[in-house]
């Protein structure tokens, strides 16, 4: 079941991937990056609610499971895919490299940290309350992103005001 399960979250994660440029034709950035952090924020519940699912049915659970991880990937890559598309448009071509190493330094990096706290809360007040926790977290990240489209036509007028300094009409 374990196989199924991440077989359609491969599956998820390629159609998340393709679906990607599409919806950023359709809507702005942040909506594109929004609803990608929510889908997947939303599709976070199926491991807690399978859990509290399982001692009753172990289809229903795994079931939850293969719907879950399938929106959680769809979800996850169609904002994945945008933002790296988008801080790779707006940072200049000589700073691509230290800008991707930064963030995957900051990204990778927060990861260990992340996982220990996991395993010592999940040990403190048990594995079921850690994970609706994190499923708390995954939807206050969508917060900041809420924002984007904003900060996006700040630095577009920014970027145009800065371009027309020292040009003659």
């Amino acid at each position: 079941m374990l196989g199924l399960i991440m077989t359609c979250g491969a599956v998820g994660g390629v159609l998340g991937a393709l679906l990607a440029p599409r919806a950023r034709q359709r809507f702005s950035v942040g909506t594109v990056m929004s609803f990608g952090l929510l889908m997947a924020a939303f599709f976070t519940v199926s491991s807690p609610l399978a859990a509290l699912v399982a001692p009753h049915s172990r289809f229903l659970a795994g079931a939850v499971l293969l719907v879950g991880e399938f929106g959680l990937t769809v979800g996850a890559l169609l904002f994945n895919v945008t933002q790296v598309s988008l801080r790779q448009s707006l940072c200049p071509k000589h700073l691509l490299g230290r800008m991707n190493a930064s963030i995957r330094f900051v990204v990778w990096g927060s990861m260990p940290p992340a996982a220990l706290l996991a395993g010592g809360l999940g040990s403190a007040i048990g594995v079921v309350p850690t994970l609706w926790i994190g499923v708390v977290g995954g939807v206050a990240t969508v917060l900041p992103i809420l924002t984007i489209d904003k900060v996006m036509t700040a630095a577009t007028a920014a970027a145009v005001d800065t371009t027309a300094v020292g040009r003659a009409p």
